[in-house]
C-alpha cells in the first residue's frame, strides 16, 4: 500500500524547534509533538533558539512572541537574516502580527 500524502508530508518534516519560555508549556508541547513522531529540539528564550536553530538545523520552528532577553519578533527577523525555515508563531497575545517579522503563519494560543 503506498503512503497518503500525510504520512509522506511527516516524514520530510523530522526536527521541530520549540521555542517557548513557559516550562510547563513547553514540556506538554514536547510531550505532544513527539508522541506524533517528531524530533523536538526545545528553546525557553530567543538567543537559547538562535544557538540551537544554527547547531541542530531544523525543519520548522515554533515560536512565542513573549520571551525573556530578546523577543519572538526579533528573534524571528534574526533568523531570517540566514535562514529560510518555516516559522509559526504561536502566542497568546494580541499584538497583530507584522509581515516584516517574515513568519510563515500565526496561531493564537491556546491551539487545539
Amino acid at each position: 500500500m503506498a503512503p497518503s500524502t500525510c504520512q509522506l508530508k511527516r516524514c520530510m518534516l523530522t526536527i521541530i524547534l520549540l521555542v517557548e519560555d513557559d516550562r510547563s508549556m513547553r514540556r506538554l508541547e514536547c510531550f505532544v509533538l513527539e508522541k506524533e513522531g517528531y524530533t523536538v529540539v526545545a528553546a525557553g528564550s530567543g538567543e537559547e533558539a538562535l544557538e540551537v536553530l544554527i547547531e541542530s538545523c531544523p525543519d520548522l520552528v515554533l515560536l512565542d512572541i513573549r520571551l525573556p532577553g530578546i523577543d519572538g519578533f526579533t528573534t524571528c527577523q534574526r533568523i531570517r537574516e540566514f535562514s529560510q525555515v518555516p516559522i509559526i508563531i504561536v502566542s497568546g497575545s494580541d499584538r497583530n502580527v507584522d509581515k516584516r517579522w517574515a513568519p510563515t503563519t500565526t496561531w493564537a494560543k491556546p491551539v487545539q
